[in-house]
């Protein structure tokens, strides 16, 4: 029973592995937003995350924040992982905006 289970795991892995090596990517999951969302939308944006804060504060309230309040909030994100709900918004709105380019660009 324990040679069925590992040869199905092997399998499992074998199809994942060439599913993420030859195949399209999954669209990126925007239901939760994560540090690796944040992480993810600096490296296409080519800015750091601090930027990717202050960009998402001025899109969503329409102007900048000074730097001492906005270090505070990138402080929790950083310490704590603590993502504010306006940066959420904009990340998810940005990546879902941007993710159907570049499968079209794939294709």
């Amino acid at each position: 029973m324990k040679t069925l289970k590992f040869i199905f795991e092997m399998l499992w892995y074998c199809r994942e592995y060439i599913r993420l090596r030859f195949l399209q990517p999954n669209p990126i999951d925007t239901s939760v937003i994560r540090t690796e969302h944040v992480i993810h939308l600096a490296d296409q944006t080519y800015i750091n995350e601090y930027e990717v804060f202050q960009d998402a504060w001025f899109d969503t309230f329409g102007y900048r924040l000074n730097d001492k309040t906005m270090e505070k909030h990138f402080a929790d994100y950083c310490y704590h992982n603590t993502i504010p709900v306006w940066v959420e918004s904009y990340v998810r709105k940005t990546i879902e905006k941007d993710t159907p380019c570049k499968m079209e660009e794939k294709q």
